[in-house]
């Protein structure tokens, strides 16, 4: 098997390839729903809400609330480090 000598230029190539990925398609994942009829009542707090969503950036992540029709969806985004090329 014949080792052949890598470009510089096409290693950052490759690393700019992959944190363009990243940037594009970060890692996320549905971590709570809240349903639209337990909104409106009494038992819904805002300040479990803003509990998780601390806990959350410091683990790493960006919190992306979203509304949708049926309720409140949570989403925990991976934030990208930006490497020094």
């Amino acid at each position: 098997m014949k080792n052949s000598i890598k470009n510089p230029y096409q290693n950052l190539l490759n690393k700019i390839r992959d944190f363009c990925f990243d940037v594009e398609h970060p890692y996320r994942v549905l971590m709570w729903f809240y349903p639209k009829e337990k909104l409106n009542s009494s038992s819904w707090c805002v300040a479990d809400l803003f509990e998780r969503t601390e806990a959350a950036r410091q683990l790493g992540y960006n919190v992306v609330l979203k509304a949708a029709d049926r309720g409140l969806e949570v989403w925990y985004e991976k934030r990208v480090i930006v490497p020094s090329f």
